[in-house]
């Protein structure tokens, strides 16, 4: 019905037919201002490198002003050379009070005493003092066993009034055991004496670390990256901030911040407040 009655309208000529698509002259005028457009697209001078990146991109306008502060800010950020603390920060090594040669002699004779009351013969052979331990290495008579050495541990400790004592053969020396005794004062080791000398400089690590010291006074350095985890523990006073400060401040006096970058996380904000603004954090 829709056909028929479109084709009365055209009998009728209230519908005018559509132009012949192949007329060449109908589009002519179209085809000069297409062709015009061209030209000038082409005159038209390329945009910039950079442009077509940012486009490419599809970066919104905010992340254009984040990209391009960020790139100013690195241009104007000057580099400042770190100046590493020098070692007079650090206090001096306090020196512990009179002759202990004396002491430390009485106490060999003690001990020898003891043993000879037990029925083990021995002779001292050396002495090593340590900052909180001496070890006194004596050789007991040939047929004496170890064990039985071993086994009058706390009755030596009982007799010459201390904590405790550990008794093992001494590495490296025949028929020679090792009585190490508490000390009857201890000898503060001085974070300043570790950081000075020859263990700690001449370690190639830049996360090393200064740890104590030896029965013998040697210092014993730590490398952290050696170290997968590492958990400081202990009760009230035992040494875990002073632990936590000494691994720190061999840091600082080691590496530069731009070889090692610290992340300081302190609950209390208590412990860690005294360093804020290092370079290295």
């Amino acid at each position: 019905a829709v056909v028929n009655d479109f084709a009365k309208d055209i009998d009728a000529g209230r519908v005018v037919p559509a132009p012949d698509i192949y007329d060449e002259n109908l589009f002519k005028d179209e085809e000069d201002i297409f062709e015009v457009e061209i030209e000038e697209m082409n005159e038209a001078e390329p945009e910039p490198a950079e442009e077509k990146t940012v486009k490419e991109k599809n970066l919104s306008e905010s992340e254009k002003a984040e990209y391009s502060e960020e790139i100013e800010n690195s241009m104007m950020t000057e580099v400042v050379e770190y100046q590493f603390p020098t070692i007079d920060l650090l206090d001096t090594a306090k020196k512990s009070s009179g002759d202990q040669r004396r002491e430390l002699y009485e106490k060999a004779e003690q001990l020898i005493a003891v043993l000879d009351n037990f029925g083990v013969k021995a002779k001292p052979v050396q002495v090593t003092q340590g900052p909180t331990v001496t070890r006194y290495e004596i050789q007991p008579e040939s047929g004496v066993k170890l064990s039985k050495i071993v086994g009058l541990a706390d009755d030596i400790a009982l007799n010459l009034a201390v904590s405790t004592v550990l008794i093992a053969p001494v590495p490296g020396k025949a028929a020679t055991v090792g009585v190490e005794i508490p000390n009857n004062s201890v000898t503060p080791v001085s974070i300043r004496e570790m950081i000075d000398s020859p263990e700690f400089k001449n370690a190639k690590s830049k996360l090393t670390v200064c740890l104590g010291k030896d029965i013998g006074g040697n210092v014993i350095t730590g490398d952290i990256a050696k170290w997968p985890h590492a958990l400081i523990a202990g009760a009230t006073g035992s040494g875990k901030s002073v632990c936590i400060n000494t691994i720190i401040t061999s840091i600082l006096y080691k590496a530069d911040p731009n070889e090692v970058k610290l992340i300081m996380v302190d609950p209390k904000q208590v412990e860690l407040g005294v360093y804020n603004g290092i370079p290295h954090l």
